[in-house]
């Protein structure tokens, strides 16, 4: 079974990614990401399965780490992409990018929990609105959102662990801030 690390986006920023993904469905053809997988944005990704040692590790550090860290304020406010492959919402606030180091610094103190060459400082943390197929796709999307750039605030106050079941993610547990 897959599994990812993640914050749920909630509220006013959580209902503004699903109308954006419908939007981009209804309107311009794209998978509706929000139905495959809860708005969020990843904090780790795991490529390998882990064991149920390593899970069981992965779940006290989460449980604890949660306890020790505060929730913060966060936004997002426009657009970007990787390539012709991703767009996405931008979160930012410096609190965001503070937590990203420290979180990372512990996880790499966890035995047995391997990381990729995505788990490094200064991630670009991102909610995927669609996945493209070239620039082609790229070129439509901008253009279609060239003059709605939205805002949205939003709390970071959760870490959630998501598990792929079939198709669509799913909630497996969440661990409140404090």
């Amino acid at each position: 079974m897959k599994y990812l690390i993640a914050h749920l986006i909630r509220g006013e920023a959580r209902e503004g990614h699903i109308n954006l993904t419908k939007e981009l469905s209804n309107q311009l053809g794209f998978e509706d990401l929000s139905q495959i997988i809860p708005p969020h944005f990843t904090l780790k990704h795991f490529n390998e399965p882990l064991n149920e040692k390593e899970l069981e590790t992965l779940e006290k550090f989460l449980f604890n780490f949660s306890k020790s860290v505060k929730a913060f304020n966060y936004n997002f406010s426009g657009f970007g992409n990787f390539g012709n492959k991703v767009f996405f919402l931008k979160p930012s606030g410096e609190d965001l990018s503070n937590f990203s180091n420290f979180f990372l610094k512990e996880l790499k103190k966890i035995k047995g929990i391997k990381l990729s060459d995505y788990d490094r400082e200064e991630i670009t943390f991102h909610a995927t609105l669609a996945y493209l197929n070239g620039e082609k796709d790229l070129l439509q999307v901008q253009d279609y959102f060239s003059s709605n750039i939205p805002f949205y605030a939003a709390v970071f106050d959760n870490i959630t662990r998501l598990r792929k079941a079939h198709y669509k993610w799913e909630i497996y547990k969440e661990f409140i801030l404090k």
